[in-house]
């Protein structure tokens, strides 16, 4: 949408998928793709990874940091590659990401430095799953990353090691739409959010779902990151 080239926020009460509140994001000029998101401890700042010149290549990220409160870029910084997951760790507060350095066809969990706009490189993920979006437990013993649409490969959810992207286990998704964002919520249910607008809680044990509830048109809220809210229970 060129009128939102940073894209926006919007908060979501979980529970109805009622959206109680759209701001659109105020940033620099130039269309971005939003990817994901996590929210500063506090809540007060939001740390938005955003592609800044896709498709054209090399693919470049855009590390924005945004007040939550009117939500306005105060600062930016530009790293080559493809940032498209982040989690931060809710004990240690460090940042993790899935990354794909340009010219090359797999992703990489990094664990990212915001302020130097730098990555370090933890181990790879396979290519044919398409890992990417990331989410801690409430507790930060376990990462869960999203398997994205990445035909003819399934989609799915995984859970990898955090210290080097090894997959632990690996759960199928068998509903029609695709996954968009997963994030774990203040009480510990692993929600996805599907392309058409529907909030599942997900069994970590064995994959069944749970339809929670329906976001209305979700056309206009293509989730790409999605996190609890520090304040309530509602997601962003």
């Amino acid at each position: 949408n060129p009128a939102e080239p940073n894209g926006s926020l919007a908060r979501i009460a979980v529970e109805s998928g009622q959206v109680l509140e759209r701001r659109v994001i105020q940033g620099p000029s130039g269309q971005r793709l939003p990817n994901d998101f996590v929210f500063e401890a506090g809540g007060a700042r939001i740390l938005a990874a955003q592609l800044s010149n896709y498709p054209a290549e090399p693919v470049r990220t855009e590390l924005q940091t945004i007040d939550a409160a009117s939500a306005t870029v105060t600062s930016s910084r530009t790293i080559d590659g493809w940032l498209d997951g982040l989690a931060r760790h809710p004990v240690n507060g460090k940042l993790w990401g899935t990354y794909l350095t340009p010219g090359d066809s797999q992703r990489k969990l990094v664990r990212v430095n915001w302020a130097q706009g730098k990555v370090q490189i933890l181990g790879g993920l396979p290519p044919e799953l398409f890992p990417r979006g990331l989410a801690f437990t409430p507790d930060g013993s376990e990462l869960w990353a999203l398997l994205g649409h990445n035909q003819p490969y399934p989609e799915g959810l995984l859970r990898l090691n955090p210290n080097n992207g090894e997959i632990l286990a690996q759960l199928p998704w068998t509903l029609p739409d695709s996954p968009l964002a997963l994030e774990f919520d203040l009480q510990g249910r692993l929600l996805v959010y599907a392309y058409d607008g529907r909030i599942y809680s997900v069994d970590r044990a064995g994959g069944a779902t749970v339809l929670v509830s329906t976001v209305a048109n979700p056309i206009q809220y293509i989730i790409t990151g999605w996190g609890p809210s520090p304040a309530t229970a509602d997601q962003r």
